[in-house]
Order: C-alpha cells, then sequence, then structure tokens
C-alpha cells in the first residue's frame, strides 16, 4: 500500500470514528492539479489511488459507503483553498488528500 493510500485510509477511519454514524456517504476529497504543469507529477495518479484504496477497502468505512470527489486546484492556493472549503462547508467532505 503507497503512503498517499495509508494516509488516506488513516485520516478518513480517523474522522470517521469521530463523526459517528450518518445517512451520507463519508468523502473522501482528491484536490491535486488536473490542468497545470505538475499533471504528470500527481493529477490523474492521485487520483486512480484514491480511488484504489477505496476499492481495497471494498468501497465501505463503518458499513457505509466511501466517495471519491476529484477537484483541479489549478497550482493556485486561492482555488485549492475556496474548492477545499467549498467541499467542507456543503458537501461534508471529511478528508482531503493531494
Amino acid at each position: 500500500m503507497t503512503v498517499l493510500k495509508k494516509a488516506i485510509v488513516t485520516a478518513t477511519f480517523s474522522v470517521a470514528l469521530a463523526a459517528g454514524a450518518h445517512a451520507e456517504p463519508y468523502r473522501i476529497g482528491v484536490l491535486t492539479d488536473m490542468s497545470g504543469m505538475n499533471y504528470d507529477l500527481s493529477g490523474k495518479g492521485s487520483q486512480v489511488a484514491a480511488e484504489m484504496a477505496v476499492e481495497d477497502f471494498g468501497g465501505k468505512l463503518l458499513g457505509e459507503d466511501v466517495e471519491v470527489i476529484v477537484g483541479d486546484h489549478q497550482n493556485k492556493p486561492d482555488v485549492g483553498s475556496t474548492l477545499a472549503r467549498r467541499w467542507i462547508d456543503e458537501q461534508n467532505v471529511i478528508a482531503i488528500a493531494d
């Protein structure tokens, strides 16, 4: 298991335990460069790694579904922070990774 997978699973599990049971799926955000110069270094690879980590655990955490949400920060801090805040406030994302 890669370091990214371990980090995502650990973060998700710890937050999920603190959050308790709920009806919505657990959402994990992958905020990465999907369109800029670092796309080849992370980009699609980060998305695939997160999806594989969720798949390795059967797509469930504590009996609830896990959903991966992907966003492009365009290598701009303001875009990334706005997207992260929106995910947390509106979509109840419990962990964000790159």
